[in-house]
This record gives C-alpha cells, sequence and structure tokens, in this order.
C-alpha cells in the first residue's frame, strides 16, 4: 500500500522548481476555470507569464487562486493573491530566466503569486 507524507514548505519550493507547467485555478464571470500556465519560482513567489491582452490575464490581476503541480509521485498546492510583476528588479529577474517556452505571448506579462498557503506530498512506495 502506498503511504502518502506531507511535504515541508522548503521541499515544495524545491519541488516546484524542478517543473515549468503549472494548472492555475481562478475565477471567470463567477465561474471557476483552470488553465495550464509556464511558470517559475522566485524566491517565495510563483511567477507566471501570460499574455497581458487576453482574459485570462485580465481575471488574473489582483484575484486570489489556487495553483497545482505534480509529477506522478508528488503533488503540490498553492494558494495566494496575484500581483503584477511592475518593480524593475522583479521585471528584469523574471525576463531573465530561461524557462520560459518560446515564442514568447505579443504582449508577455508576468504575474507573481504570492503563496500564503504552501502544502505538497509525496507518495511513498508500496509498502510489503
Amino acid at each position: 500500500m502506498d503511504a502518502v507524507e506531507s511535504l515541508s514548505r522548503p521541499q515544495c519550493l524545491a519541488l516546484l522548481r524542478t517543473a515549468s507547467l503549472g494548472r492555475i485555478a481562478y475565477s471567470e464571470r463567477a465561474l471557476p476555470a483552470i488553465a495550464t500556465v509556464p511558470f517559475a519560482v522566485v524566491e517565495d513567489s510563483i511567477v507566471v507569464r501570460v499574455d497581458g491582452s487576453t482574459t485570462l490575464a485580465a481575471a488574473l490581476r489582483g484575484a486570489v487562486v489556487a495553483f497545482q503541480v505534480d509529477d506522478g509521485s508528488w503533488s503540490v498546492s498553492c494558494i495566494g493573491h496575484v500581483r503584477q510583476a511592475v518593480k524593475p528588479d522583479e521585471l528584469e529577474a523574471v525576463r531573465a530566466m530561461s524557462c520560459w517556452p518560446e515564442p514568447a505571448p505579443p504582449v508577455s506579462e508576468f504575474l507573481l503569486i504570492e503563496s500564503e498557503g504552501l502544502q505538497g506530498r509525496h507518495i511513498v512506495g508500496s509498502a510489503a
């Protein structure tokens, strides 16, 4: 039988740094929606890159969202407020990251999810 162990915040952030696509759950026209987005971790924030001219970008700005990544043996979930990266040092840091898929959206916008709740689970192999 498989066992599930909880992960610490540092373990969750380390696992998130190994992935590049995640799922973000948000509200669109008062209905739940989920989108797959490219992301990176900068310090304790999850940064997503979106096309700033889309309804997704508009729905995310200032919202409270849930974010989730998994690879089958682990899962990390986050809840937090979204804010647009506008500080010059933030923008410079996220634009310089090599993890973003190409081509870039026509109007690239970087949104930060400030993780207020971060939890992870790891599935430990079968016990005999």
